[in-house]
């Protein structure tokens, strides 16, 4: 526009201004920074504009002061075109001589040791660490108001010696839980589960560790960020909670070929029911009833019991029974105590029994058979972690656990059986069990994500019978196999799994499943590499979550075909 309103030498004079000088507009975009001789330290030498390479550059001196050169300055400075020669004077170093513990008490020094500040550089950052744990030490025992600061400062010779000051503020207690929301659960439960009662001292870390905990129980919803009321030296939390829908019934069908009937598919399916919360304590109870083939079925009852007896003990009842046609009954039991270690992660310890009975009728010359009746009784120790996001459908973290168990197992000899097969066969022997799973959800943005798994066991006795192996196969592990289609005394599982969301609780999948499996039954061993692979979709309706899955396997007694792939339907309704 002012060439526009300038005439003649004027205009051409303004002309020429901004042709010569432009190059200072468009050099902005690779202007450079360079220091002398500071080859030690690692900086930015690239800016879009002078304003900016100016600002770092102050900063930049800044921190080199901070680090402990208290005398650092800028010596020269010169331009080459885009870029800036920087010399800057370091000075001499300044160091601690001695940081005194002051006024503070030792149970705020917990994991802080002093005397590593004698003879290093006063680094304002150690410092700032510092009385960053101390204030955390302190709002974790009743002080959320405690403020630290250096005291009796002195400086000789470049050393710094220095005392801690710390100025407490009020003690502050827990007042009760104030629960708003249309949540029934009994205060009592959560002051104990929450690790939050009337009259202990206030604990910052307990309260950024109650939300976690809180959607760990499964059935809570948070409509408020939470919040705490600070009043007369009390301190009183306010949760913000509703009651989600963490009941579920869920339905699976399945179609396979009849192996009874060659020309008929044969109706599968599994039927589980959900209820969290029972009693207004955050009980659980869970039951399962799966029929996966003809005269084949298993049932089964898991309990959960948290703040057993007010402690941060975890109780847990687990029952199996496994029907495998007439061939034998297995019948599971443990009990399970998990102590909580944070909101994470539980240290389990448990013990249980196996039984085991055959339908073996004996025959004249017959060998001995590979399913025995069996009792095994063990215990063992376990650890889980769990850092998903979501308890139902995670999108991002981790989630692994891994047991190991031991005990005794004793071989019941079938009657009318010659005493002579047994002979070699040690029936009284202590077997061993080592179980771990690893899970890992990852979203790369708002629709694509991935899923991964990696699990594995093994059994360890000279005297495996084929009713105590490991079962595999089916929806829930190795898909496009029949339900518990697979025995293993030893494998080796892993499954990547690609998920494309279009709304939050509805997406696409393709899979595949690898596993390792070895069998190792009394005098026979066997190991084989089966495969699955597949898609499917799961998606949200009014009543429930609906998901289909089609699924083709391979393996050295079934290779991939369209007539011996499985699909299955499934159903969860939520309440």
């Amino acid at each position: 526009m002012l060439a526009f309103l300038l005439k003649g030498k004027q205009a051409f004079r303004v002309f020429l201004f901004f042709f010569l000088f432009s190059d200072v507009i468009f050099a902005q975009k690779s202007l450079k920074l360079h220091f002398q001789p500071l080859r030690a330290y690692s900086y930015q030498d690239k800016f879009p504009d002078s304003v900016s390479r100016e600002r770092y550059l102050q900063n930049f001196l800044q921190e080199i002061r901070r680090k402990g050169f208290w005398y650092a300055y800028i010596v020269e400075k010169k331009y080459q075109k885009e870029t800036l020669l920087v010399q800057i004077q370091l000075g001499e170093l300044v160091l601690w001589k001695e940081l005194r513990q002051g006024n503070v008490e030792k149970n705020f020094l917990e994991k802080i040791k002093l005397a590593n500040f004698k003879k290093q550089p006063f680094d304002y950052e150690d410092f700032r660490k510092i009385t960053e744990k101390i204030l955390s030490n302190a709002e974790n025992r009743g002080y959320p108001f405690a403020q630290v600061q250096l005291d009796s400062l002195q400086i000789e010779n470049n050393q710094v010696s220095a005392s801690l000051l710390m100025q407490k503020g009020f003690f502050v207690t827990w007042d009760t839980i104030s629960l708003k929301g249309n949540l029934k659960i009994r205060r009592k439960f959560l002051e104990k589960y929450l690790q939050i009662r009337k009259d202990e001292p206030y604990s910052q870390q307990k309260l950024q560790k109650a939300e976690k905990l809180l959607k760990n129980l499964g059935f809570v919803t948070f409509h408020k960020s939470t919040e705490v009321v600070f009043e007369n030296q009390r301190a009183k939390p306010v949760f913000y909670l509703n009651q989600g829908q963490s009941n579920a019934i869920d339905g699976v069908l399945g179609f396979m070929p009849n192996e009874l009937a060659p020309q008929q598919l044969l109706l599968t399916g599994q039927a589980q029911v959900r209820l969290r919360n029972l009693f207004n304590s955050a009980k659980s109870l869970e039951l399962e009833f799966q029929q996966t083939k003809p005269r084949h079925q298993l049932l089964n009852i898991f309990y959960k019991h948290p703040v057993l007896f007010g402690s941060r003990l975890q109780g847990e009842f687990d029952f199996k029974l496994l029907r495998e046609d007439t061939n034998f009954v297995n019948i599971y039991r443990n009990i399970r105590f998990a102590y909580l270690l944070n909101e994470k992660s539980f240290l389990k310890f448990f013990g249980g029994w196996q039984t085991s009975q055959t339908g073996f009728t004996p025959k004249p010359n017959n060998p001995l058979p590979l399913t025995q009746e069996t009792r095994y009784n063990f215990y063992g120790i376990g650890y889980e972690w769990n850092s998903t996001d979501n308890l139902f459908l995670p999108k991002n973290g981790l989630h692994f656990l891994v047991q190991v168990q031991t005990g005794n197992k004793k071989i019941t000899p079938i009657p009318f059986l010659p005493a002579s097969l047994y002979q070699d066969i040690e029936l009284n022997s202590l077997q061993t069990a080592l179980e771990g799973q690893f899970h890992y959800y990852r979203m790369f943005n708002r629709k694509n994500g991935i899923y991964g798994r990696l699990g594995g066991a093994k059994l360890f006795n000279p005297n495996l019978v084929q009713n105590e192996l490991y079962r595999l196969g089916g929806l829930f592990n190795l898909r496009g196999f029949n339900q518990n289609f697979f025995f293993a005394s030893a494998y080796v599982l892993g499954t990547l799994e690609y998920r494309l969301f279009w709304e939050e609780e509805s997406y696409f999948f393709f899979f595949y499943d690898q596993a390792f499996l070895q069998t190792q039954v009394l005098r026979n061993f066997t190991q084989e590499t089966p495969l699955g692979v597949g898609g499917g979709i799961s998606f949200r309706t009014k009543g429930g979550i609906f998901n289909l899955t089609y699924a083709l396997g391979k393996s050295e007694t079934q290779n991939f075909s369209i007539a011996k792939s499985k699909i299955h339907f499934g159903f969860t309704s939520r309440f």
